[in-house]
């Protein structure tokens, strides 16, 4: 049987940014794998979406489909477009060049994230002080947002305060131009993308000059037999932990901040059993991914679990945010659930799997239970502009409050 037709899936973004997920569903109802109009094949029923990210025949390189192998065979791709593949950060890298470059930033930064939860603490803590002199804020833009790069920035060791806000100021921008729906100039997403890649290269000769006790030194001196990371793959390495773990981690804390200001059962809930919370993280990470869908091309021919066929030089995209959604997997799949057991795809699977997931997790449950603890009578202070099921998730979420307790 051949797949359903469906609209071009970046036309679909444009129209239905405020909410994609209803597209998903009657898409998902036609089939777990559909193709668009442009001939790009759309994952969306879960079994599929994780054997297609586990598989050896499908790449994350964007050189193995059939849309680059004619324009290349046309003459039509530049040396400067070749070059940007191949100085491409390794999660944009197929094994065994991928396995290397994993393994040597994975025991760097994994060390550094297991001890995670002081500073996390210490960021969130801070954070909810300088909100106590007041009875209302931002809580996106002065917590959720604030939290994540400050922990990274932590476990980097920059400690100066601008440094920090600029580095927050570029990663949120450069995350926002990937959204297809934000629109921006290219030559100033190349201006910001060049400021965060000299800071991180100066940062990068720093520790390399002198180490510290932070995840630049860690990197620089990981080692496998005689296999090293060198300086471009560790200012790589840290862009992706920045660009990457920084927007996706604050969109989570701020759509548990979301449900917990508009669920007050569910607010009320996690106060009395505090442990229920990475549960409950787990379930937002399921339902509003901030990354909605991968791309991915098929270097040789493979069949999906469903028995949709997939041929050499397809392009696909693995729409993550449906995947976790599929009734074939999940019962009730709209609706938030703690106590749920089945596992999200919202971290990948296989070789690719975030490797920020177990930091991204630590942040948003000491972020969420430090504010249920410290902030008093929290309530919407107007309606936000939006909801966590947009693209992009929430930008603001104005709040007030009676007071902020001192930290414990």
């Amino acid at each position: 049987m051949q797949p359903a037709i469906v609209d071009r899936i970046e036309d679909m973004y444009v129209k239905h940014q405020a909410d994609p997920y209803p597209v998903y569903r009657e898409w998902r109802d036609k089939g777990p794998v559909v193709v668009d109009a442009d001939g790009k094949v759309i994952v969306l029923g879960h079994d599929d979406a994780k054997a297609a990210l586990a598989d050896p025949a499908v790449s994350v390189d964007p050189r193995d489909s059939r849309w680059y192998q004619q324009r290349a065979a046309a003459g039509e791709v530049s040396a400067e477009e070749e070059q940007r593949y191949a100085d491409a950060p390794f999660i944009e890298l197929n094994p065994p060049e991928h396995t290397r470059h994993r393994l040597l930033v994975g025991q760097a930064f994994a060390a550094h994230a297991a001890r995670a939860a002081e500073p996390t603490a210490q960021v969130v803590d801070a954070l909810l002080d300088r909100l106590a002199g007041g009875t209302g804020c931002d809580v996106v833009r002065e917590y959720a947002y604030a939290t994540p790069i400050r922990v990274l920035c932590a476990l980097f060791g920059i400690a100066d305060e601008d440094d920090r806000q600029r580095v927050q100021d570029w990663s949120h921008f450069i995350s926002r131009s990937m959204d297809p729906s934000n629109p921006v100039d290219p030559a100033e997403v190349d201006r910001v993308s060049g400021e965060l890649r000299g800071y991180l290269e100066r940062l990068v000769d720093a520790r390399a000059a002198e180490p510290g006790n932070d995840v630049v030194s860690a990197m620089l001196a990981s080692r496998s037999g005689d296999q090293r990371l060198t300086r471009a793959e560790v200012v790589n390495g840290l862009w992706l932990l920045v660009v990457s773990g920084h927007e996706t981690t604050s969109s989570l804390i701020a759509s548990g901040l979301y449900s917990l200001l508009t669920e007050p059962a569910l607010a009320d809930r996690m106060r009395a059993e505090p442990e229920k919370m990475p549960g409950l993280v787990d379930e937002l990470l399921r339902l509003t991914p901030l990354v909605q869908c991968l791309w991915r091309h098929v270097k040789r021919d493979t069949t999906l679990p469903s028995g949709a066929r997939l041929r050499a030089g397809d392009s696909m995209v693995i729409v993550l945010a449906q995947a976790n959604r599929d009734p074939e997997r999940f019962t009730d799949p709209d609706r938030l659930d703690p106590d749920r057991t089945e596992q999200h795809l919202s971290f990948g699977a296989g070789p690719h799997y975030c490797l920020g997931a177990t930091l991204g997790r630590l942040q948003a449950n000491l972020a969420l239970s430090a504010f249920l603890r410290r902030v008093e009578a929290p309530e919407l202070a107007v309606e936000p502009p939006g909801t966590p099921r947009a693209l992009g998730g929430l930008t603001s979420l104005p709040i007030r409050y009676e007071r902020v307790l001192p930290a414990d």
